[in-house]
């Protein structure tokens, strides 16, 4: 949390990433946009941005 605080005071985009190499190893998108609610991106945001680059 502390690096997400960082970044929005230096206005500093950043990404989270899990590493994983097949697509089902990734968490399920309500898991993935509850992560990105709860790291401070507006919930609308969140899904908008999920649906469009994982859609």
């Amino acid at each position: 949390m502390e690096v997400v605080r960082y970044c929005k005071l230096k206005g500093t985009k950043f990404i989270v990433a899990s590493g994983a190499k097949d697509p089902l190893h990734l968490r399920p998108a309500k898991v993935r946009e509850a992560l990105m609610v709860l790291l401070g991106m507006p919930n609308g945001v969140a899904s908008e941005y999920l649906n469009e680059k994982f859609s």
